[in-house]
């Protein structure tokens, strides 16, 4: 009996969270089209150029990382507003969380930027921005002629 008892409730907590759901009533909305951007946001302390210095001098490899021969490619992606400033941080594609946040840290750094203009208007834009850790230039070969396309 104490097992019949046993299955019975069982069976009923797991059709709790099926039987709790109800349908929504409201519809769908689909999310905004992106506008078409004239002019996508420019660094303001040298542009691309400047972006690659400031992570560049700013880059601190995770020492486990180094330690461990771990690297490669961390995609960050990040919102300008209308005022050029940056919001909205974070991994589309990471490594492991050390190198992830320190991807992080570095694209925080870069906070002043041209807004980007559609139609003449100043908008907000996501951009994506790849960032490279690369242990030792060993590493770098190997991984570039990995991922070599």
């Amino acid at each position: 009996m104490n097992i019949r008892l046993l299955v019975m409730l069982l069976i009923g907590f797991l059709a709790l969270p099926v039987m709790g759901q109800k349908k929504s009533s409201k519809k769908k909305t689909k999310a905004p089209a992106m506008a078409v951007v004239d002019k996508m946001p420019v660094f303001l302390n040298g542009g691309q150029e400047g972006v690659y210095k400031i992570i560049a001098d700013s880059m601190v490899y995770p020492k486990s990382a180094k330690e461990e021969r771990v690297g490669g490619k961390v995609l960050v992606k990040f919102n300008v507003d209308t005022l050029g400033k940056t919001f909205d941080i974070g991994i589309v594609e990471g490594i492991r969380p050390d190198l992830d946040q320190e991807a992080i840290r570095l694209v925080k750094l870069l906070k002043k930027w041209s807004p980007a203009l559609s139609k003449g208007r100043k908008v907000r834009v996501e951009m994506k921005l790849p960032l490279y850790f690369f242990p030792d230039v060993n590493f770098q070969r190997e991984w570039e002629e990995k991922n070599r396309k």
